[in-house]
């Protein structure tokens, strides 16, 4: 009886935790919850024996990815997103781009600027899935592809102008007339119409005003669209496009296999391999009969012996030597008959 005591302390010990230890216990097990996606399947009313060992397992199989994913986003993705925070009665959106120009990097600062082309405009833009490169249109036919890391122009074409019948669509968003519409990696809302953009937050559950920007008095804006993994909001309008920065917008943390704003050329190209081969039917995959089995080639040259060496060297001598011969014999019989003794030596008059 007192050993059994015994072991039941000591297993309450090992489960007892460090202050330290319960925090991140305790934080790892909200992140789970967010991940699970709701409440699991109730087993208990299912009568199908087959079916309820199949949810159960499925349910085990998603409780650990939840797990994991929570360990994957308190280890690994330590960045946290950015914000635009205010002291005392100073709301966030009187905060001006020129403000926030005096606070960030110089990185960072290079993602504000404007891009006046008035003869193309007005531009719609979009951006890949990684953020890294932007394609720019305009409605008289220009188009221009910028590589967003080094603000490199990659390619620029000029089509034809293509007349088209235009239908606007204008949405009310807190009594604000939006025309062009932007949701970013972190859940903020851009608003454009006319020359005035504006950008809500969702703080509580109901979006509220976070930052608003004014275009230079003339310009109508015409797309907003955010940059994926950048606090940076794209502008085109009708006199080219423009970028500015809003804190706290973009995902900081990125997935390589899903995205990677990073990514090589020889990356891209293996990626766009893998894409098409997932999207083959498992059964047209095959290994090839008449290489199973086989060993592959060796491609470094084997070392020749010191035999086959000389060897080659002796064909090689005697190439040389009947290289000669034919050389020597051939402007021989280019001389004048009369010109060779009788005893077979050239001599020369």
């Amino acid at each position: 009886m007192t050993m059994e005591v015994a072991l039941e302390d000591n297993n309450l010990m090992d489960k007892v935790l460090p202050p330290d230890e319960q925090e991140i216990d305790v934080e790892l097990e909200a992140k789970e919850k967010k991940y699970l996606r709701g409440e699991g399947a109730n087993l208990e009313t299912l009568k199908d024996k087959k079916l309820k060992t199949q949810l159960a397992s499925r349910e085990k199989l998603y409780g650990k990815s939840a797990k994991a994913a929570a360990k994957i986003e308190k280890w690994l993705l330590p960045a946290s997103a950015g914000y635009l925070e205010t002291d005392g009665l100073e709301k966030t959106w009187r905060v001006k781009q020129t403000d926030i120009a005096k606070e960030v990097d110089i990185l960072s600062s290079r993602n504000q600027y404007d891009i006046v082309l008035p003869d193309f405009g007005p531009y719609k833009l979009d951006f890949t899935a990684s953020g890294r490169h932007m394609l720019a249109g305009g409605r008289k036919g220009h188009l221009a592809l910028v590589d967003m890391m080094s603000m490199n122009l990659i390619k620029e074409i000029q089509k034809l102008m293509i007349s088209a019948v235009k239908f606007e669509e204008v949405q009310t968003i807190h009594g604000f007339h939006a025309k062009t519409l932007s949701f970013s990696q972190k859940g903020l809302l851009a608003a454009g119409t006319g020359s005035f953009v504006q950008v809500l937050g969702d703080s509580s559950g109901d979006y509220s005003r976070y930052m608003s920007h004014s275009m230079v008095k003339g310009y109508q804006i015409e797309k907003v669209m955010f940059r994926p993994y950048e606090d940076v909001l794209g502008i085109g309008h009708s006199m080219g496009w423009s970028s500015v920065l809003i804190p706290g917008s973009g995902e900081p943390n990125f997935d390589s296999w899903v995205a990677n704003p990073f990514e090589t050329t020889k990356q891209r190209r293996e990626k766009e391999v893998h894409l098409l081969l997932d999207k083959l039917p498992p059964e047209t995959i095959m290994l090839d009969p008449s290489k199973i089995g086989a060993m592959r080639p060796s491609r470094r040259k084997e070392r020749l012996t010191r035999g086959e060496i000389e060897a080659e060297k002796e064909v090689a001598s005697d190439g040389h030597c009947i290289r000669e011969l034919d050389e020597w014999t051939g402007s021989w019989a280019k001389l004048p008959r009369s010109s060779i003794s009788w005893n077979g030596a050239a001599n020369l008059k």
